[in-house]
């Protein structure tokens, strides 16, 4: 079950999710169509991509694309990329692997995301996978742990309804769900490209989402719409080609990113949705950060709306309606999604000394834990949104207190954070030492070790008369019959510094209350 409170976060972020990917972990997946560098289509790529209308923008920090032609081309799309009018100018690709067909390529900000490395997935060939089917390994930056590491997969599978396509891409689907399966358990992946796959009955769909085999490689649809997508106007919010009417309208659902178990649960690194809740019929449903870049929803078996599309107004509209000028095969929207970001655990000291105790009084200290993931890098709107809230508990060691339970902390732009009262027993006498484990979510830091450190002493006798009464008298009767006043062991004009410190705070009490 996905966790509720990411999910509540999800949501709220996913109100505002078309908006520019300036914070959080935005994935765009794109066919290019037959993209080969001619410059003639540069402005309308950049306009799709960093165009704005009413504050949104794609501008994904890692894109996935298909039918690109080369290395060059390749080079040609990141310069478009880094000098289009309200790029970031901070994109770069990774290794270009050249395939038997039209290829994949990513495409990454630097200042979002480490590239750790690429991989052929699936060797493309004649005979079964028409194309390579690509892996690329990437991390959030200030991150470096396994676990805050995805990896993003790139497939162009066979085109065409008829049974020998069909039967190609369940070849196909087959070597890449082997593929997931081989991977570490627990991996958080993306699977995204053109698919195209006319229905959900499908047995290429069937591989790669069924339940059976490893589990862990299973794909999932984030928005829960499976479907017979072609020609049905029940996922017209959803369809992905054609966006003009000479090649049959926006009436198929091609392109798609798929995520695994561990991606969309809501935990750590996560998609900003619930998986569980499908997609509906509007563009902007507020429960998915999942869009097809472009369509609003009213252009069924028609091109793209352009003058009045509600989604991206009709600048960008016309530049995604323009930008396959030139080809002779069908194009396509982009489609994206966000990740929210992991959690970081900080405590404001690694050790809480409660120094010198009596026996039996109360011995606290706070400790302030602290949500510290960067919000100016992953929260769009500066308020915590799009990173994880830390979740975690707290443990001592005997001869220490701690509150139980779970607790929760977002990430706050004050950095608050959430104040626990530690405590030491002072029962037994002696020297104390100890720890504080901090269990989290945090995949960089899941462990925090407090060290916890304290002394339990038998009460200072400072009635050195014996009248009942601790006053000026005790510091005369101390100077003619010296005690060991402090309890240490040892008479000395420490015992005198304490007695005298002692009258004079009650002095003061007795001032503040009146008595005097």
């Amino acid at each position: 079950m996905p966790n509720r409170r990411a999910m509540v976060v999800g949501a709220a972020a996913a109100l505002g999710v078309c908006a520019s990917a300036s914070a959080q972990i935005r994935v765009g997946c794109w066919n290019l169509t037959e993209y080969n560098g001619i410059p003639s289509r540069s402005a309308a790529f950049q306009t799709s991509i960093f165009g704005t209308f009413e504050g949104r923008s794609f501008a994904p920090d890692v894109l996935i694309v298909q039918e690109i032609a080369s290395e060059a081309a390749t080079i040609t799309f990141t310069g478009l990329l880094n000098t289009a009018p309200g790029s970031p100018g901070d994109y770069a690709y990774a290794t270009f692997v050249n395939g038997p067909d039209t290829d994949s390529a990513c495409f990454y900000r630097t200042s979002k995301l480490s590239l750790l490395g690429t991989a052929v997935a699936v060797s493309g060939s004649s005979t079964v996978s028409t194309r390579h089917v690509m892996r690329y390994h990437l991390r959030p930056v200030s991150y470096s742990s396994s676990a805050s590491s995805f990896y993003l997969l790139s497939a162009h599978l066979k085109a065409g309804n008829s049974s020998t396509d069909r039967d190609r891409r369940a070849e196909e689907a087959l070597l890449v769900r082997a593929h997931l399966d081989a991977l570490p358990a627990g991996t958080r992946f993306i699977f995204g490209g053109d698919l195209n796959l006319y229905t959900h009955t499908e047995p290429a769909w069937g591989t790669l989402t069924a339940p059976g085999g490893v589990e862990g490689g299973r794909l999932y649809d984030p928005i829960n719409r499976a479907g017979s997508w072609n020609l049905n106007a029940s996922f017209a919010a959803v369809h992905t080609q054609s966006p003009t009417s000479a090649f049959g309208g926006m009436d198929d659902r091609f392109d798609f990113l798929l995520v695994s178990d561990s991606i969309s649960q809501g935990q750590g690194l996560a998609y900003m949705g619930d998986r569980n809740v499908p997609y509906g019929s509007v563009w902007n449903d507020p429960v998915h950060s999942y869009r097809c870049w472009g369509n609003d929803g009213f252009s069924f078996n028609q091109s793209m709306r352009i003058a009045n599309n509600t989604m991206v107004g009709p600048v960008v509209a016309q530049a995604l309606f323009d930008h396959f000028a030139g080809t002779s095969t069908a194009p396509h929207l982009p489609v994206f999604l966000d990740l929210q970001v992991p959690a970081r655990a900080s405590v404001s000291t690694l050790t809480l000394d409660f120094g010198t105790v009596f026996q039996g009084a109360v011995a606290q200290l706070p400790l302030t834990v602290t949500n510290v993931a960067n919000i100016a890098l992953w929260s769009k709107d500066g308020t915590g949104a799009g990173i994880d809230a830390l979740t975690y508990t707290l443990s001592p060691s005997a001869g220490f207190t701690a509150p139980a339970g779970t607790f929760n902390e977002a990430a706050d732009p004050g950095a608050v954070g959430n104040v626990h009262q530690i405590g030491m027993l002072t029962a037994m006498l002696g020297p104390k030492s100890g720890t504080l484990t901090i269990a989290s979510d945090d995949p960089e830091a899941p462990t925090i070790i407090v060290t916890l450190l304290g002394n339990v002493i038998t009460p200072f006798d400072f009635d050195v008369n014996d009248d009942g009464v601790v006053d000026i008298e005790d510091a005369y009767a101390w100077l003619v019959s010296p005690t060991d006043v402090t309890a240490d062991g040892v008479i000395d004009g420490a015992d005198l510094v304490e007695l005298i410190a002692e009258i004079r705070r009650l002095e003061v009490q007795d001032m503040t209350s009146g008595r005097r």
